[in-house]
């Protein structure tokens, strides 16, 4: 069936996601979208 190292690294993966995703949505704006939006106009 699935095999062990896949199956841990499917783990880490969606741990490292949501370790990552809180600090993200804290910060007021993420610098790089903001000179994407700013180089569109």
């Amino acid at each position: 069936m699935a095999h062990p190292e896949l199956e841990m690294a499917h783990r880490e993966l969606k741990l490292a996601h949501r370790s990552t995703t809180p600090t993200e949505a804290v910060l007021p704006y993420n610098p790089a979208e903001g000179l994407s939006q700013d180089s569109l106009y």
